[in-house]
């Protein structure tokens, strides 16, 4: 079985090459964005995503605020039991700085994504 997900909120096909200034909704929008007011689409999407496996796997969102997304370090709850592999993934993929935050690319050999670690 495969499954996909899209954010629909977000969903249309960019440019790598290229910044962007459009408006984007608080709940998905990367920390770039409200710092600089410009995102890249992989930025944007690898950072959607971490927001919607972190909600999917914690029943809430990982920040609550424009603010809490530039300033907050990510708090990952103990109360559930997730494998370290998960923990840190989610870690490199809501990375605050873009630059240090895993690409798409990445992601695709990433062993969590992958199951190479089976």
């Amino acid at each position: 079985m495969e499954i996909k997900l899209i954010n629909f909120s977000s969903a249309c096909s960019f440019d790598n090459d290229q910044d962007f200034t459009s408006q984007l909704s608080h709940k998905n929008a990367p920390p770039e964005f409200f710092k600089f007011k410009k995102y890249s689409a992989d930025g944007l999407y690898v950072w959607s995503l971490g927001v919607l496996l972190y909600t999917l796997l914690f029943n809430k969102p990982p920040f609550k605020s424009p603010y809490e997304i530039v300033n907050t370090p990510l708090c990952i709850p103990s109360t559930k039991k997730i494998s370290l592999d998960v923990k840190l993934f989610l870690k490199w993929v809501l990375r605050k700085d873009e630059s240090d935050r895993i690409t798409l690319n990445e992601m695709t050999c990433h062993p969590w994504i992958t199951k190479k670690w089976i």
